[in-house]
């Protein structure tokens, strides 16, 4: 009985003791809990008021060890440095210029007018006395054909000819007779009309060999290619010796008192473009002469693959220096202005995002950025037009290297300006103002 006593007691002392550690961990695990919740939401109010909550945080010893506090001296300092802050730019010197816009394009020369040289008549080639590419004045012999049969033909009708008026004479002369006899009474009417009608015939005999000796001479002059315009040789397509007809092309006239450059301009620059605009021409033969001429023709179709409309240029070409065929570069003026305020695009910026680049940073005296509102009046890909906003003399920025804003200080590291400008005596290059 005292060995079961001793044993009942022992278990409860164990008992007892795991009771009393179950309670300690307990403890311990929400002791913990409250400290993560405290940091946790402690951290919260930091993050929500800032600084405020600086001077009791900094009493509580353990959240300082969990959390950096920053110091209000390090803001401070942070605000100081960020207020110190220059920005290097790249400033553009506003200059009133005259200003063009210019499409470069590529071409080709072509004749005004080009005429396919065909003989009216068949027949053997005899001579051509051009060669492809040579001068050509009007009524100058291109071809000519074999003419033995045409001569002929001449020599025939007029020995027909020939026959005809001296039947027509003796026709006359024996009219004549009769008509005297008849006046004496030795013939009857009847006689002398016959007389007559045989006159008439020979007559007409004598007229229709006329006119057969005026055909047969026009059939020798066919066989003589004659050009009806002054011009240039074209492609030449057939030789000597060969039997052509009139439907065979011998060769073309192209006429070049005037010309046309034939460029294409790719679809998406179709609206910068107009009949009558003027454009400067140039070609390798004579680089260093400058042909001018107007948008003649613009084609109504835009060819295949490439999505280039033809444009036709007509110039003047009394000296016949341009020639079918040349290569030709084009500079067409699609803009013109004179006296106007230009600045690069680049110095453009769109500050409400409505799409519209309608304002740009300017240099202050103080050497610090201003955001000014501009109204540009017509752009291209790398200049704009400026109506408004802008005065000479100022400087833009086209280039920042850090980000602007109102107020910021700059460091102007290049001021460039108009090729047209003259640089200024005793100003610095990079500063906008002069150092005296």
């Amino acid at each position: 009985m005292k060995i079961r006593g001793k044993k009942e007691k022992g278990k409860e002392k164990v008992k007892a003791k795991e009771k009393q550690t179950s309670k300690r961990t307990r403890n311990k695990a929400n002791r913990l809990i409250t400290i993560l919740v405290v940091i946790v939401g402690l951290a919260a109010l930091f993050f929500a008021y800032g600084p405020s909550l600086h001077t009791f945080l900094a009493k509580v010893p353990f959240i300082s060890s969990f959390i950096k506090i920053p110091q209000p001296t390090e803001k401070k300092a942070d605000e100081e440095l960020q207020m110190a802050k220059v920005v290097p730019v790249i400033a553009y010197k506003i200059a009133k210029e005259d200003f063009k816009d210019i499409l470069p394009t590529m071409g080709t020369i072509k004749g005004q007018k080009e005429i396919e040289m065909r003989f009216e008549v068949n027949g053997v080639i005899d001579s051509i006395n051009f060669r492809e590419g040579d001068l050509i004045e009007a009524q100058d012999v291109i071809a000519t054909l074999n003419e033995k049969d045409a001569v002929l033909k001449v020599e025939y009708s007029q020995s027909k000819l020939k026959t005809a008026k001296t039947q027509t004479l003796t026709a006359k002369k024996k009219l004549e007779i009769y008509q005297n006899l008849y006046k004496i009474g030795a013939i009857i009417k009847p006689k002398l009309e016959e007389i007559e009608l045989e006159y008439e015939n020979a007559k007409s005999q004598a007229v229709s060999a006329e006119k057969e000796v005026a055909f047969s001479k026009a059939e020798l002059d066919k066989t003589y290619l004659l050009s009806p315009i002054d011009g240039v040789m074209g492609t030449k397509e057939a030789e000597p010796g060969e039997f052509i007809t009139s439907q065979n092309k011998i060769a073309s006239i192209v006429d070049i008192d005037s010309v046309f450059v034939e460029v294409g301009v790719i679809e998406k620059e179709l609206q910068r473009i107009a009949l009558g605009q003027m454009a400067n021409i140039t070609v390798d033969a004579y680089p260093e002469t400058a042909f001018t001429g107007p948008i003649d023709n613009i084609l109504p179709t835009i060819e295949g693959k490439s999505r280039t409309l033809t444009c036709k240029i007509k110039v003047e070409n009394p000296e016949a220096k341009l020639l079918p065929g040349m290569f030709a570069r084009a500079n067409i003026s699609v803009f013109e202005q004179d006296d106007v305020t230009v600045v690069p695009n680049s110095c453009l910026i769109d500050q409400d995002g409505d799409g519209t680049f309608d304002s740009t940073y300017v240099v202050t005296p103080e050497v610090t950025a201003k955001l000014k509102e501009v109204e540009p009046g017509y752009l291209t890909s790398d200049q704009a037009v400026i109506s408004w906003g802008l005065e000479e003399g100022e400087l833009v920025i086209t280039e920042a290297r850090g980000e602007l804003s109102d107020g910021v200080k700059v460091e102007i590291l290049e001021t460039q300006q108009p090729l047209s400008a003259e640089p200024e005596v005793g100003v610095d290059e990079g500063l906008p103002f002069s150092l005296e």
